[in-house]
């Protein structure tokens, strides 16, 4: 078995309007909870997504 080496961690998928950013948090028991959201890629919504991810403890 893989050792856990980040309890939080993002994925992002990006195209020329939109990014899906998806927030995996590991909890001590192994099992895994997925938070995903989608942003355009105006400046404004850029900075929803940053702020988003400080939330998220990210």
């Amino acid at each position: 078995m893989m050792k856990l080496k980040y309890s939080i961690c993002y994925g992002l998928d990006v195209h020329k309007n939109v990014i899906v950013a998806t927030i995996v948090t590991t909890g001590k028991n192994g099992i895994s909870e997925y938070n995903q959201k989608s942003f355009s890629t105006i400046n404004s919504d850029i900075q929803r997504f940053h702020n988003w991810l400080i939330e998220n403890n990210c």
